[in-house]
């Protein structure tokens, strides 16, 4: 069988996702493929008792600024709906509930840490002067996105920074505690990547109601509309005709062959390089990716509360063990942890609203070493009693901070590092690579050139990352002119 599309996207997480759409809508013919029976990566979500879960989308920042642009562009600005939601940051016994709004949360940060006022000030006017400058977050600029160039803070770390202005203890883990939302540390990010995360996050959290899986519902809807075929459980099994660095035919593992234009790579960098024939890629390249370093994962647990609580509220809680994010997310410090707990009203099956409670705590390798060689339902009991003793001592951390969820909080499901492994990510981490200074990330065109590459390891970790990384690909592609002429570009 030979099939024959214009582009071939593999992979349909948010990156995947995106590309298709765009692609699509401008009359290409698609070919999306997925590995797993099921389309979304870290945005598909699950039930257990009729309840949803979402397995790695669980808040974003509100759309308005590139988030909103990029929604609206995509068509789905009336199908999902954005639901504030409250943030905490607990450090030891004490629990500061961050202001919503930049200028509030600066003030409220103020009062909690007098005679740090102006370190605090300094660190959100560099933040905003950093997101306010970045090109690439203006879907509307002349020229495009595409000639970003770099800024004075993509040459600092955050680490580096906070140090300059004296900034240590509870008030550095407060200032870098979205860090947690790009998994690499301080020391290792630059300034400017860590405000292009944070800013959002910082000003206006949100959920989506329906979480992760009302983005892969519209996606659904979006794509039947415009023809791209998805095919699930298959993948690229080998390149075909490979000449001059160029390659227009695939064999599939289903055995089917496909021709195509371009081919679009949304998969993890190093599952890319194990793709690539030898002979295209470069010493350079190859040691490129082999440097490449992966963020911390996450061991989760994922509960309803029965019977519900009064008083609940939707809202996100960061705890930290430690004050130091370095040590957090650095690894080899099993006690150092960062705890996040994400509480959520959801609809059941049967149209019933629950209270949900999950519970995402930072994790590495090591944890899970001795069953790294085993498979999803072929791993032995010291595995299952491995989950139930960290599902047990994270309880015991949500219980410090919500004591009245005692006898409401019934486990329904837990995860590890291999669990995400098995089901996403290669390596289980949560954020694919680090994004480390002066690092070249695998973004772009491939030693294949008519293979590109994008997605949350690109260029920004994240949804809003992993989005973006697709606008930029498709508009270098497609040209200024047709660019200016898609539906939402003026909106």
């Amino acid at each position: 069988m030979n099939l024959q599309y214009d582009d071939l996207v593999v992979g349909s997480g948010v990156a995947g996702m995106t590309i298709s759409l765009l692609l699509a809508g401008t009359g290409r013919r698609v070919l999306l493929l997925e590995k797993s029976d099921v389309v979304g990566g870290s945005m598909q979500r699950f039930r257990r008792n009729s309840v949803p879960f979402d397995t790695g989308f669980h808040f974003t920042t509100n759309f308005t600024g590139c988030m909103g642009d990029m929604i609206r562009m995509l068509g789905f600005e009336h199908e999902l709906e954005c639901i504030p939601i409250d943030t905490n940051i607990i450090l030891g016994g004490r629990k500061l509930r961050i202001s919503r709004g930049r200028e509030r949360a600066c003030a409220y940060l103020c009062g909690e840490f007098p005679g740090e006022e102006e370190k605090i000030r300094r660190y959100f006017e560099t933040e905003k002067r950093v997101y306010d400058n970045t090109a690439l977050f203006d879907l509307h600029a002349p020229g495009g996105f595409t000639a970003a160039q770099p800024l004075d803070e993509d040459f600092i770390s955050l680490a580096d920074y906070l140090d300059s202005l004296g900034v240590s203890g509870e008030l550095r883990t407060v200032l870098a505690g979205f860090a947690t939302c790009h998994g690499t540390p301080p020391s290792e990010i630059s300034l400017a990547n860590h405000c292009r995360v944070s800013y959002g996050l910082l000003d206006d959290l949100v959920r989506v109601k329906g979480g992760g899986g009302a983005f892969v519902e519209a996606f659904l809807r979006k794509a039947r509309k415009l023809g791209i075929t998805i095919l699930t459980g298959t993948t690229m099994e080998a390149c075909l005709d490979l000449e001059r660095k160029r390659c227009h035919k695939m064999r599939l593992t289903n055995g089917a062959e496909v021709s195509f234009e371009n081919c679009f790579m949304t998969i993890h960098p190093c599952s890319i390089a194990k793709f690539l024939p030898q002979s295209v890629q470069s010493e350079d390249f190859r040691q490129r990716i082999g440097e490449f370093r992966e963020t911390c994962g996450f061991f989760t647990v994922f509960c309803t509360l029965d019977p519900p609580v009064p008083e609940f509220h939707q809202e996100l809680s960061s705890c930290f063990s430690v004050p130091d994010v370095e040590m957090i997310l650095s690894g080899g410090h099993p006690e150092a942890t960062a705890t996040a707990v994400m509480l959520t009203w959801e609809t059941a099956s049967g149209g019933g609203q629950r209270q949900t409670l999950t519970a995402f705590e930072t994790v590495f390798p090591e944890e899970t070493r001795e069953w790294e060689n085993t498979t999803h339902r072929n791993r032995p009991p010291s595995y299952l009693a491995y989950k139930q003793a960290k599902a047990r001592k994270i309880m015991e951390k949500v219980l410090q901070v919500y004591p009245q969820f005692e006898g409401h909080l019934k486990p329904a499901e837990t995860a590890s590092m291999l669990t995400y492994r098995d089901y996403l990510s290669p390596f289980g981490s949560a954020y694919g690579i680090r994004q480390r200074m002066e690092q070249h990330n695998l973004f772009g065109r491939l030693p294949i050139r008519n293979f590109y590459v994008l997605g949350q390891s690109a260029l920004l970790p994240g949804a809003m990352g992993a989005m973006l990384s697709a606008f930029v690909i498709w508009r270098k592609l497609i040209g200024e002119e047709t660019y200016r002429k898609m539906p939402g570009w003026n909106s």
